[in-house]
């Protein structure tokens, strides 16, 4: 019984989470998800020779970031990667 009362200790932590990165292959998965919080894309996130996205906000005190990435513009077809 000694082991169930440690384990109920380490559950009741006050340690709050305080970042959240979630990642999406595609952005037709993500946009519903980013719209509902209210994410902002982060154009500095990553560099602007790479097709990934971030998009960034707030939600509840915690940082939410949601990558994805990004759409094909090498072969000129647009399509999610």
């Amino acid at each position: 019984t000694s082991n169930t009362h440690s384990d109920t200790k380490i559950m009741s932590s006050s340690k709050q989470i305080n970042n959240v990165v979630v990642a999406i292959a595609m952005e037709a998965e993500a946009k519903p998800f980013i719209e509902h919080l209210n994410l902002i894309q982060e154009d500095s996130f990553f560099s602007s020779k790479t097709p990934f996205l971030a998009y960034r906000g707030e939600h509840h005190s915690c940082q939410i970031t949601v990558i994805t990435n990004g759409k094909d513009t090498v072969h000129g077809m647009g399509v999610d990667n």
